[in-house]
């Protein structure tokens, strides 16, 4: 029997698109155009996943998805934004929201994505280490360094960009720099993903090290404080211990620019 998936979406010409799609890959597809009728059908159908615009003219993705889960509800939801930001995502901390697509929908990737979700073996976002550093060559080395835990490393120079990306990844853990230049502190980034992913870990990395703003980020749950400068091999060790990750061979530590005993400033 082909599973039966729901497209909530406001804009007619997208949730045609999404649902006309969805068919021709050979799935059950209904389709609502509000929250009122998606909760209509909601409780009339059963569903095994849910794709979900965050505007809709009656009320608010999270909202609607709120209801859902109060009411016991707890299909699998792909949500998808035109606007995605730091305020969107953090709106559905702790829903269950498998992944989250910007728009225009790469059908594709949507395919993709549901295909993994249904199948369980896919939680519709890639692993990686978040990396979080305004300063592009401290990118460049801990990106080598952190990609011989042998996990995708995910670079942003500034807070927004990274929560942004939280609907694309799946943190094994963060590396967030304490003074960002740009948009949000790094103890604002910290605060901000702390409340989206409670039990992530997260080791902060500073040259300047602000005794209240670290008392507070502490108090938050840090898995680890490391002042610049450090031996990336000290670094590679504390991180493996955070992060739960096994050491890379030593043999690795050779690597051009990026040797046991080199430093990171």
């Amino acid at each position: 029997m082909a599973k039966r998936l729901l497209v909530v979406d406001d804009l007619a010409y997208i949730r045609i698109l999404v649902t006309k799609a969805l068919q021709k890959m050979g799935f059950d597809v209904m389709a609502a155009q509000s929250g009122a009728e998606a909760i209509r059908l909601t409780g009339t159908h059963d569903f095994d996943l849910v794709i979900l615009d965050i505007n809709l003219p009656d009320t608010g993705g999270a909202e609607l998805l709120t209801q859902w889960r109060e009411g016991g509800l707890k299909f699998p939801v792909v949500v998808m934004s035109g606007h995605l930001s730091p305020d969107v995502i953090s709106s559905f901390a702790g829903l269950g929201v498998k992944s989250v697509l910007a728009k225009p929908v790469d059908v594709g990737k949507l395919r993709e994505i549901i295909d993994g979700i249904l199948s369980g073996s896919h939680s519709g976002r890639k692993e990686a280490i978040i990396v979080v550093d305004d300063d592009y060559k401290a990118r460049v080395l801990l990106e080598k360094l952190l990609s011989r835990f042998g996990l995708e490393v995910a670079l942003f120079s500034t807070g927004e960009d990274a929560l942004s990306a939280l609907g694309q990844f799946a943190p094994a853990g963060v590396v967030a720099d304490l003074v960002l230049r740009a948009g949000m502190g790094g103890d604002e980034f910290i605060l901000r993903l702390r409340e989206i992913l409670p039990e992530v870990p997260i080791v902060l990395v500073t040259g300047k090290p602000e005794r209240e703003k670290i008392i507070t980020l502490g108090k938050a749950g840090l898995s680890d404080i490391m002042v610049k400068p450090f031996e990336n091999g000290e670094f590679m060790e504390r991180i493996a211990k955070a992060f739960k990750l096994c050491i890379p061979p030593s043999s690795h530590d050779s690597d051009s620019g990026a040797g046991h005993n080199s430093t990171l400033r």
